[in-house]
């Protein structure tokens, strides 16, 4: 089975560090992430009883986000990443991505906006990526290593998810409306961390997690909240086109991925591209 953009690409956040305390809530308008009536397993009926087993309901949940992943091909999603640690919420991180299976190959745009920088592309074709950042004189084309005769694979959360089964105490938390979007709210938690998570109920598709960690010395909270996403975008081929991206005058420095990879770890490319 092929596999694309998953579970898991909205997990790849900047941890963010914020005083102990409930995190600004997204779903309905009285903040309620609670159960609504319905027909989602465990949702408490009108008399406030419970109609099934939390814990199973997670797992059936889990399994079904899973299960809809592996089934997954092309995808556009718009998501934000939020900060939660000043009076106000504050989006620190912006970004489109653009999943589509192409000829046996994975292709893949991302475009990211960080406060008020330049907007960040990284276009892979399918055999390289282009990395580029607005009013650079230097973009960066990557040479992929395939795998399989398909693109690179991202990595998916499910392996993680289902081991929270036993390392964390499952809980399914009912309905929420998150962003206009239907979702089941379920939960994992142990002694210093709670994980949430919630599924749109149709396509059991992830439109937001929140992660929270408390120790006693440190508090910290990751949340990524997905404002759009398209489970069949139709193919536009100029969205990899790298003439569309970078200027005639922009500067291509071919090199490997390790080789990319070491040089911005250790610094040695500033921000205008030049080598230090």
């Amino acid at each position: 089975m092929k596999k694309t953009a998953g579970l898991s690409f909205l997990l790849g956040t900047v941890v963010l560090t914020a005083s102990c305390g409930d995190p600004v809530d997204n779903n309905d308008e009285n903040g309620s992430a609670g159960p609504d009536n319905g027909d989602a397993p465990g949702v408490n009926d009108e008399n406030g009883d419970d109609t099934g087993d939390a814990d199973g309901d997670v797992e059936e949940i889990v399994q079904s986000a899973i299960e809809a992943e592996s089934g997954r091909e092309d995808l556009y999603v718009r998501e934000e990443t939020l900060d939660h640690s000043g009076e106000e919420e504050e989006v620190i991180m912006a970004q489109e991505l653009w999943f589509f299976y192409q000829n046996g190959e994975l292709l893949e745009r991302r475009e990211t906006q960080r406060h008020d920088e330049p907007l960040e592309y990284e276009v892979n074709d399918g055999s390289e990526t282009l990395i580029f950042t607005e009013g650079d004189d230097v973009a960066y084309l990557i040479e992929e290593q395939r795998a399989d005769g398909y693109g690179t694979e991202l990595s998916g959360d499910s392996p993680m998810i289902e081991e929270y089964f036993n390392t964390h105490e499952p809980e399914f938390l009912g309905e929420a409306d998150v962003n206009g979007y239907a979702t089941y709210h379920v939960r994992f938690s142990d002694e210093n961390e709670q994980l949430d998570y919630w599924f749109e109920q149709e396509s059991y598709f992830l439109v937001r997690h929140l992660a929270e960690y408390d120790d006693g010395e440190m508090a910290n909270i990751t949340e990524v909240l997905v404002t759009d996403f398209d489970l069949n975008p139709e193919f536009d081929e100029g969205l990899f086109n790298f003439e569309r991206i970078i200027d005639d005058d922009v500067e291509v420095q071919e090199m490997s991925r390790e080789e990319y990879m070491e040089e911005t770890s250790e610094g040695d490319i500033d921000d205008t591209g030049t080598e230090n």
